[in-house]
C-alpha cells in the first residue's frame, strides 16, 4: 500500500509518514467502531483494512464494536421499538437477548472474518468470555437545574472491573481481539454495556496509548447541523462544561469516556468520522486536523 487517499480525494505517499509510522510503533490503540460506519458494507471493508494496515506497520490495534443501527433493524423486524435515554439504549431481558444475538452472532463474526481474510490474526470475544469484564446494573443520574436525577436503563451494566492479562496475551501473540460489549455481572446477569464507556474503560484499563472513535459524523460540533462548526481540539475541562449543553445525546459517552481514559493517563483520545474513507489512517499517520481530539 503505497498512497492513502484522503477525503478530498488527493492522496499522500507512504514515505512522507515514515516518521509517524516508527513513532508509532508498538502502541496501543483501541478503537471503538460502530454507528453507520458499521453498517455501510463498503465503508466497513475500508475501515477493516485500515485496521490491519495499523497492526501490519507495527501497532496494536484493540478493536471494541457496537452495532446500534443492526440491532434497531432486528429490533424493528419484531415489532420492538428501540429506546435511548442521555445516548444509552434502554435494555430489556427480551432486548438483551436480540441485542447479544446481533453483536457476538452476527456483527462480531463479520468483522473477525473480515479482518482475518486481509491477513490478519483476529478473535472475536465478548466480555464475558474469560471474565472478561465484570460488570453491575448501572444507575444512571444527571443534573437537570441543578437538581440530581435518575434514570432507569434496565439491564445496562457498568464495568466494575476488566481483566488485562487477555489484552496483553493477545497483542503478545499479534491478535486483533474484537470485543463485543456483553459484561457479567455477579448477580448472574448479564449486562448490555455501551460500546463508547467500555472502550474508554478497556483503554484506561490496558493503559492504551490512544483512543478513537470511529463513528458516523466528523466529530464534536456546536451546531450538529452544520458541518463548518466542529471543533477540532477542546480541552477536557472544557468538554466537562460542555456535555448536556453542546454535546448531546450518543456524543455523550463517547466524550466522558474520553474524559476518564484521559483521566487514567491517556495524551489524548479523539472522535472521527469512520464514513471518511481511510481517515483513521490520516490521524494515525500524519498531521492533519481531522475530526475532535479531546486533550487534558
Amino acid at each position: 500500500m503505497s498512497e492513502v487517499e484522503d477525503k478530498y480525494g488527493s492522496s499522500f505517499d507512504v514515505f512522507e509518514i515514515l516518521p509517524n509510522i516508527v513513532r508509532n510503533k508498538d502502541k496501543t490503540i483501541v478503537i471503538k467502531y460502530g454507528g453507520n460506519a458499521m453498517f455501510n458494507h463498503d465503508v466497513k471493508k475500508s475501515v477493516i483494512k485500515d485496521i490491519v494496515f495499523l497492526k501490519m506497520i507495527g501497532m496494536r490495534p484493540v478493536v471494541v464494536h457496537g452495532g446500534g443501527p443492526a440491532i434497531n433493524e432486528y429490533m424493528n423486524r419484531l415489532g420492538l421499538e428501540p429506546e435511548f435515554v442521555r445516548g444509552q439504549r434502554k435494555t430489556s431481558k427480551e432486548t438483551l437477548e436480540i441485542i447479544e444475538m446481533v453483536l457476538c452472532g452476527k456483527v462480531n463474526n463479520e468483522l473477525i472474518k473480515m479482518m482475518n481474510y486481509e491477513g490478519a490474526k483476529a478473535i472475536g470475544m465478548s466480555g464475558k468470555d474469560m471474565g472478561m469484564i465484570s460488570a453491575r446494573k448501572l444507575r444512571g443520574e444527571y443534573k437537570d437545574d441543578g437538581k440530581l436525577k435518575y434514570y432507569d436503563l434496565g439491564q445496562v451494566g457498568e464495568v466494575t472491573d476488566i481483566d488485562p492479562y487477555i489484552f496483553d496475551i493477545l497483542t503478545e501473540y499479534d491478535i486483533i481481539p474484537v470485543i463485543a460489549p456483553i459484561g457479567m455481572g455477579e448477580d448472574d446477569i448479564d449486562y448490555n454495556i455501551n460500546a463508547d464507556v467500555l472502550a474508554g474503560e478497556i483503554a484506561g484499563e490496558i493503559g492504551a496509548d490512544r483512543l478513537i472513535f470511529l463513528t458516523d459524523v466528523d466529530g464534536v460540533m456546536t451546531d450538529p447541523d452544520d458541518p463548518s462548526s466542529l471543533i477540532d481540539e477542546i480541552k477536557a475541562k472544557d468538554a466537562r462544561r460542555a456535555i448536556g449543553m453542546t454535546i448531546k445525546g450518543g456524543m455523550i459517552p463517547k466524550v466522558e469516556s474520553s474524559l476518564k481514559a484521559i483521566d487514567r493517563g491517556l495524551e489524548k483520545t479523539n472522535i472521527l468520522n469512520g464514513m471518511v474513507p481511510h481517515s483513521l489512517l490520516w490521524k494515525m499517520l500524519t498531521m492533519e486536523r481531522i475530526g475532535t481530539t479531546i486533550i487534558p
